[in-house]
């Protein structure tokens, strides 16, 4: 027997079954090995399928291409303000001074 922190609730592990003590079902409640605590006090079908968060995908796909448009040395060059930028770096000594 051993005690889990599971979401902030903690859970009594006794072998194939899970005691489950909190707030949302009375103490003594058990579920059934793979199923997950449930969010609505409801025990269904699917509970053990549920994710809490979406994962974070394919956002960043990185083009060489593009980076070096709007970050490369000779875009850095072209405005006033962004060779400032290139000046002061290479003042401070940078090994890199843009992409």
């Amino acid at each position: 027997m051993s005690l889990i922190s599971f979401y902030g609730r903690s859970i009594m592990s006794t072998g194939l079954n899970r005691v489950v003590t909190s707030r949302i079902l009375p103490s003594g409640t058990t579920l059934p090995l793979g199923q997950s605590f449930p969010q609505n006090g409801i025990i269904g079908p699917n509970t053990a399928l549920q994710r809490r968060w979406k994962s974070r995908g394919n956002t960043y796909q990185p083009s060489t291409l593009k980076r070096k448009r709007k970050f490369g040395f000779i875009a850095r060059m072209k405005d006033k303000f962004k060779s400032k930028m290139i000046k002061d770096r290479k003042d401070k000594g940078r090994w890199y001074l843009s992409h």
